[in-house]
């Protein structure tokens, strides 16, 4: 019963991490974010740069693509993440608010060397390459821009949360179980006295 119980303890600590990750309706200015910010919200204030980074993806069946850009914002780079689109193309937009997504950094692949035009088709979000193709380094971090349909970046979910309090669930009424069962066994066939 002790290690379904430790099992199910575990799993209840992995679902409050799970809930203290979901993001958070209070606004982090660009200035300010630091890798505890890891799902917040963002909003910045700036200009896309004409540098577009793209995977081809489908999404519903429909052929497109995944787009990254970079926001310059006082003097600072950080790549948005646009999330899929039918036809890649770089909003016309100067205030943008989204949620914060600090990422390990990717398994190296096999990246092309020359550079001839954007967009460059690319074969995965990869922070330190992206910046080796623009006149400025990116933020250590993404922008999920509100709205974006993101399929690489995965956020908050209820899903993972139950998945994980069910296990807890499940582990606890295991180790019920078997208290029960062996308790029965122990009635059944008492132990012989010497």
């Amino acid at each position: 019963m002790l290690i379904f119980s430790l099992l199910a303890v575990w799993q209840v600590h992995r679902a409050k991490a799970v809930y203290l990750l979901q993001p958070n309706s209070e606004y982090v200015s660009h200035n300010q974010i630091t890798i505890e910010h890891n799902l917040k919200q963002a909003t910045l204030q700036g200009e896309f740069m004409p540098f577009l980074f793209i995977q081809p993806r489908s999404y519903h069946h429909q052929p497109g693509y995944l787009v990254w850009a970079p926001f310059k914002t006082d003097n600072k780079w950080i790549l948005i993440s646009l999330g899929f689109m039918l036809k890649p193309e770089v909003p016309n937009i100067n205030t943008l608010t989204g949620t914060i997504r600090f990422i390990p950094p990717p398994f190296k692949i096999s990246q092309p060397q020359h550079l001839t035009s954007f967009p460059v088709t690319v074969g995965q979000l990869d922070i330190d390459y992206f910046s080796s193709l623009l006149p400025q380094n990116l933020e250590p971090y993404v922008i999920i821009a509100d709205g974006a349909i993101e399929q690489v970046l995965q956020s908050y979910s209820e899903e993972k949360l139950l998945k994980h309090i069910n296990y807890a669930i499940q582990f606890f009424l295991i180790g019920i179980a078997l208290c029960i069962g062996i308790n029965q066994l122990i009635k059944q066939y008492p132990p012989k006295a010497n």
